[in-house]
Formats: C-alpha cells, structure tokens, sequence
C-alpha cells in the first residue's frame, strides 16, 4: 500500500489529500482519490500512527470502493498494532466476532468489521506493517433511517463512570448535540432528536438496575446477542471493553439493542499496567502480558444485570448451550490453535513483522507463537468450569 501525500510531509490531525496504489497478487494494482489523518485515542501517544482513510472519486466526492475484497466503503481504519507485540491480537478477535456472529440466532451476522494485512509506504518510506480495517457504519452494517425505518448507531468510547447522566441525554436530545462518550454515528445528522430516545431508554434501565428501581432489560436487549458478546469478552479476556470500546446498535426491525465490539487489542493476555507514572515517550508500557491472565473474569455489565433478572435460570442455561455450541467448531482447541497460527504464520514467514521491528525498534515485537496459544488453551480450559458451574 503506498500513499503519496499530496503537498504535505506527514499526515496530521486534519485531513491530508493523497494518492492512494494498493497491490496485492489476489487483486491486483489499483489507485484511489484519497485523505488521511491520524486517528485513535491512547495510541495517539505512539510513535507509529493509526490513521484514517477517506476514499474519493475525481470530483474528491467521498466514494464507496472495495479494498481488498471487503466490503464497499469510502471510510477505512489504518490500524498501527504498536502496543501488540503479536500483530494478532486485533484481527484475530474481530474475526472471532465474525465467525461467532455468523452462527448466532441473533441477526448480527453483517454487523462485523473485516480486517486485512497491509504493509504500508508513505512518500515511498517504508512505515511498517498495518491493520487495514473496515469502519463499522450504514454501508457495511446495511442501517437504514428513514420514514419507515429508524436505526441508530452510537459508539462508546469510556467506562460507565463517564456515561452522560439521563438529563445530559435529554438536553442532547432537545438541542440536537452530541452526547460525550456515546457518540452517534448513525444518523449522521441529529433531525428531531429521536435518535437519542432509544438511547435514553437503555441507559435508563442500566442506572435504573443499579437503584433497584428497573424494568427488565429482556424487553430491550437482543438476548441472543448479550450472550454472544459476553462469550467474546470472556474468551478474548478483552481487559479494555466492559462498559467502552463497543458500539450500541438500535436495530429498528427487530425492536431491540444490540452490542458490536470495537478496539480489541487489549485481548489475548495484554492488559493495562496499575502503574500509569510513565513518562510519555514510554507509553506504550502501559500494556504487558499478564501470563496467569487465564483466570480473569472481565466485567460485563449488561449480562451482570439480566443475570441478576433471571429468576429461572432462562440466561444462565441460554449461555451454558452456546459456549458448549461454540466449543464444538468456532472455538474448539483445534480451530483456534489453526486460526492464531495462520495469523502468525502469514506475518512471520513473510518477513513483515521483522521489517517492522526494524522500521519501530521501540514498539512491542516480543511475543512468540507459543505465548499466545498456551495463555488461549488455558483460558478455553477455565471457561469451561466457568460457563458450566
């Protein structure tokens, strides 16, 4: 993937006009009308960027292209994968989510996001290796908000302790504004405000569940989804998701709420240190491998609460029967040992991630096949007295 800026040496904040080639011997050579700018929150800190890729046609209109064989969108993520000394741990956890989705009873099976491998040039400098990722929005989720039809899409980005309070929403609401941490990125424009009233009524049966004063969330929440999501949390032991890092989905067809993960590199045994006292250009040692991790149970606050609404058992049982589905194929022994070492494999034998290391001596190169694979063996080992007690 090379990208030739145009008029400027480096990508900024603000959006930047360039030319982009991607070559690939499955798809070829193509180019692409193009804008980039740096992305991301805590990885703003790293050396190596993440960045944004706005797709255009000739006139610079924003245009929906496929790149690489994903689906058509004129927005695409540019993941640097610096803290994660794997390269894996963010792809192989969306792709479980793909693979879980795809089974589930739910009709979650588009709300995904695709991830490729991607070695990247800037103005013919070789920048390393990256994660090519579709952005979760209308185009790739199929979402549809008009007369008949009305979803919406907000994305969490902090813990529940940085939630809006239910007024903020109504003045959100009222004012057309934006909400804080639960961003709406779909629709893209406030019209009357409804597009907060299904957000209110989920954050008030969440605060509502902590007074004792609550409805059900049954009546609200995709069931069949809250289990898969808490399977993924729980498989992944993704330390950076409860409560954040997750898209909120009002799917208007089924009248219900759905959760989509997002930003899952935290996962697989990397956690984020206790000690936040490091200086800025050490950054990325906020994150390490917790090797006895196996064992952590991560905080799902939404499957806390049907939980503690199930008086006969209905979620704990509905849970106890998709764990034992999924460890008969998506996640038996074999097939996640086979997904993580073709992952491994593709970057390693390629020689990629050694051109990374020498491109970002600083960031995280240091784990091996066997760390990931023991640490996701033990942890399977544990989930299944977990889900089965």
């Amino acid at each position: 993937m090379n990208i030739s800026l145009m008029d400027e040496p480096v990508i900024e904040y603000k959006y930047i006009y360039a030319k982009t080639v991607m070559s690939s011997a499955e798809y070829g050579i193509s180019e692409y009308n193009s804008k980039y700018q740096v992305r991301g929150a805590s990885s703003l800190n790293y050396d190596k960027k993440s960045y944004t890729l706005q797709l255009m046609d000739n006139e610079l209109d924003e245009t929906n292209y496929s790149l690489l064989g994903m689906r058509e969108n004129s927005k695409y993520a540019l993941n640097s994968m610096y803290e994660d000394g794997s390269k894996m741990r963010d792809r192989y956890s969306l792709g479980l989510w793909k693979q879980i989705a795809a089974s589930s009873k739910s009709e979650e099976s588009s709300y995904y996001a695709d991830y490729k491998y991607v070695e990247v040039f800037i103005n013919n400098e070789y920048f390393g290796l990256y994660g090519l990722t579709e952005i979760m929005d209308e185009d790739t989720m199929g979402l549809v908000n008009d007369n008949k039809t009305q979803d919406s899409l907000f994305f969490v980005s902090l813990g529940i302790d940085e939630w809006p309070t239910l007024e903020e929403i109504k003045k959100a609401r009222e004012y057309k504004l934006s909400c804080g941490v639960m961003e709406m990125k779909f629709p893209k424009t406030l019209k009357s405000g409804y597009e907060y009233d299904k957000l209110y009524d989920f954050v008030d049966l969440i605060y509502g569940m902590d007074t004792g004063e609550y409805e059900s969330l049954t009546e609200m929440m995709d069931i069949d989804n809250c289990i898969d999501y808490d399977i993924l949390l729980q498989t992944l032991c993704a330390v950076d998701n409860s409560w954040k890092n997750m898209f909120l989905l009002w799917d208007d067809d089924n009248k219900n709420m759905k959760m989509i993960p997002w930003d899952l590199d935290l996962t697989l045994g990397l956690m984020w240190h206790n000690d936040m006292t490091f200086p800025k250009e050490e950054f990325i040692k906020y994150a390490y491998f917790k090797e006895k991790g196996f064992n952590d149970i991560q905080e799902n606050g939404v499957m806390d609460r049907l939980k503690r609404d199930d008086k006969d058992g209905t979620i704990k049982k509905s849970l106890q029967a998709r764990w034992k589905e999924l460890r008969k194929d998506t996640l038996s022994d074999s097939n996640v040992n086979k997904e993580i070492t073709s992952m491994y494999n593709q970057i390693n034998d390629s020689h990629a991630v050694e051109r990374d290391t020498e491109r970002w001596p600083k960031g995280y190169h240091n784990e091996d096949l066997d760390e990931i694979t023991t640490f996701m063996q033990k942890r399977l080992e544990f989930l299944d007295e977990y889900y089965n007690k």
